[in-house]
């Protein structure tokens, strides 16, 4: 299997990690029990996630001035990512995201973006190179929706596959998910692009199947994935893990997606290998902390020993 190249166009966050007995109500102030700074940040999760999996990656993005960025270049580096897509804005934070786990592994994030907001298509256009090299572009929606846009058309223009993860949940116009491939939602993110509730699920997938991107995958949590191409719809459940912190799922599955179709996996295999991606990191603290390696995905059914249902 050829490694695969993807190039990540996204955030990089600081996350603030806070575990706590339960998620302070209005005006509450509450006591937590651990406390950690870990990388984040939506495109640099997902770059992790493909490089540890195996393929290499490229990340074009922006970092604060600050002694975050410094140490969240060094951590990239450690992990083999290509990081001369990335610019220092001066005077400016790098993003950070503040966030709450209770026991449950389900978490409340408020995230800053910083000198993510920073990134435009004039740094797109400075790294056209990273284009020219990748077979798969992934993006997210924690930079401005423009450079999104625009990096997608560029991305299309060069014959590229575009992977969207519309996360988190902004408004960009319809017409612009026609340069998009495979567009990855959850549940609210569905929700919000279509106005139709998860409990009307026909109806949903039937919204979600008529925007102009090619297929759709909707991530479903402990319910699994589906997958809607060529006017069918594909579930694969879920494995019964126990959550320890769900903040790096969706993020682990995009990676592992991307990574698999880079290296020549069909769209279907590939889902399922980013399911299997997705349990592993859910029963770890943490975002990038989480993430997998190839050789744990190989031994999956061995160290972990689960099923899916």
């Amino acid at each position: 299997m050829k490694n695969g190249s993807v190039l990540v166009i996204g955030s990089l966050n600081m996350d603030l990690v806070a575990q706590v007995g339960s998620m302070p109500r209005r005006g509450e102030t509450i006591l937590g029990h651990s406390f950690a700074a870990m990388m984040g940040g939506k495109g640099s999760n997902q770059a992790v996630a493909a490089a540890r999996l195996g393929s290499q990656v490229a990340l074009i993005g922006c970092l604060g001035s600050d002694e975050f960025g410094e140490s969240m270049q060094a951590v990239l580096r450690q992990e083999r990512i290509e990081t001369g897509g990335i610019s220092q804005v001066e005077n400016v934070p790098s993003g950070a995201a503040l966030v709450c786990v209770d026991p449950d592994g389900d978490n409340s994030i408020v995230v800053v973006p910083g000198a993510n907001s920073h990134l435009t298509a004039r740094d797109i256009d400075r790294h056209a190179d990273l284009f020219q090299a990748c077979d798969v572009v992934v993006l997210q929606m924690e930079i401005p929706v423009e450079t999104v846009v625009y990096s997608m058309a560029e991305a299309k223009r060069l014959g590229k596959t575009v992977i969207l993860n519309l996360a988190p949940s902004r408004r960009m116009p319809v017409e612009a998910l026609r340069h998009v491939d495979y567009l990855v939602v959850n549940e609210v993110e569905a929700e919000e692009l279509t106005g139709v509730s998860i409990n009307q699920f026909d109806r949903l997938v039937e919204g979600l199947a008529g925007l102009p991107c090619r297929h759709v995958i909707l991530t479903l949590g402990a319910e699994g994935v589906a997958y809607l191409a060529d006017g069918r719809v594909l579930r694969l459940p879920a494995y019964r893990v126990q959550a320890v912190d769900t903040t790096g799922a969706g993020d682990s599955f995009v990676g592992a997606f991307a990574s698999r179709l880079a290296r020549g996996d069909e769209a279907e295999e590939a889902v399922a290998y980013a399911v299997k991606v997705a349990a592993i990191t859910v029963t770890r603290l943490g975002a990038q902390a989480a993430l997998p390696t190839e050789e744990e995905i190989r031994q999956f059914e061995q160290v972990w020993g689960v099923e899916q249902p």
